[in-house]
């Protein structure tokens, strides 16, 4: 071997030697550190979103389209989630009142009652399923509370016009009205509600109303203010028929008493006023008034196939 191989395979060895060393110190530092626990990093908190707002948004999404079950899953979901939360719950009266299922609407707002829901809104939601069941008087008095500690809901003076009407108290149907156009003046439903009412006593302020509302019983309405001739009875049983024709007989009703006030003896009216007030069928001493007008007007017009069809439909439902 030459003497530059041999100075060179020297300083390989010596380089070789001084990395095996360095390595030998470093498996002997591991073994001494392997018994020996090193302290872990403490996790940085991640904020989870609280998924009950989703929840509703997704309830609300479902009850919009109409796909009821899904939303119903999303409110009791949410409720079982925040148990003392009374918004859940509040949700689920408003999907049952649209489901047609106010026993359960009524029972979802006693549970918002003991979490501590607003008592102006569970009042009013309490007055909309009991009308939805048909039981006017206390919805008529929740109504009333409602309004009374100030709920602005145009639903709930919608209910308080038509409770109104239902029991005769015109004079009431039309404040409820006035106070929601106040609120909604392009609420047309209440704008043609408003002017058949008025045009019992007050045609120019009808006239506006009915303009306003442009439907089509508003429409059909205004003609008849604006056909000449007729007396007051006639105009108001064209009103009359006019509300029945549009599946109204609440609105009807009115404008068909005032018809025949105005003239005892007119037959026709008796016999629309007997059918509107079985339609309305608000009280059992109701379906007593609608026989006896029926019965008025085949006796004041016997040979009317008019008196004697409503009458025989009226027998042929009882």
């Amino acid at each position: 071997m030459s003497r530059n191989g041999w100075n060179g395979w020297r300083r390989f060895r010596g380089r070789g030697n001084g990395a095996f060393a360095a390595a030998s110190l470093l498996l002997i530092l591991l073994a001494a550190c392997r018994g020996v626990p090193f302290p872990s990093p403490s996790p940085s908190p991640i904020s989870t979103p609280e998924p009950c707002p989703a929840l509703l948004a997704q309830g609300d999404a479902f009850a919009e389209a109409r796909a009821r079950t899904a939303a119903e899953d999303a409110y009791r979901r949410c409720a079982l989630l925040r148990p003392d939360d009374p918004t859940p719950h509040l949700r689920l009266a408003r999907l049952y009142l649209d489901w047609n299922r106010p026993e359960e609407g009524l029972e979802a707002v006693e549970n918002a009652e003991r979490r501590g829901g607003d008592p102006t809104e569970t009042a009013a939601w309490r007055a909309l399923l009991l009308a939805a069941q048909g039981d006017w008087t206390e919805a008529l008095r929740w109504g009333e509370q409602a309004r009374a500690m100030g709920s602005t809901d145009p639903a709930l003076l919608h209910l308080l016009g038509d409770g109104y009407l239902r029991t005769g108290q015109v004079h009431r149907a039309v404040q409820a009205y006035r106070a929601l156009l106040a609120l909604v003046p392009d609420d047309r439903r209440a704008q043609e509600r408003m002017g058949v009412l008025t045009a019992l006593s007050d045609l120019t302020a009808a006239t506006v109303h009915l303009r306003a509302a442009s439907t089509p019983l508003a429409d059909t309405v205004l003609r008849a203010l604006e056909e000449p001739g007729p007396g007051p009875a006639a105009r108001l049983w064209a009103i009359g028929r006019a509300c029945l024709g549009a599946g109204d007989p609440v609105l009807a009703v009115p404008a068909l008493e005032r018809a025949v006030v105005y003239d005892p003896s007119f037959a026709e009216a008796h016999a629309l006023l007997g059918h509107a007030l079985a339609q309305r069928g608000t009280a059992p001493e109701e379906d007593q008034r609608a026989r006896e007008h029926l019965e008025t007007a085949v006796r004041l017009r016997p040979d009317s196939p008019l008196t004697r069809s409503l009458l025989g439909f009226y027998l042929l439902e009882r």
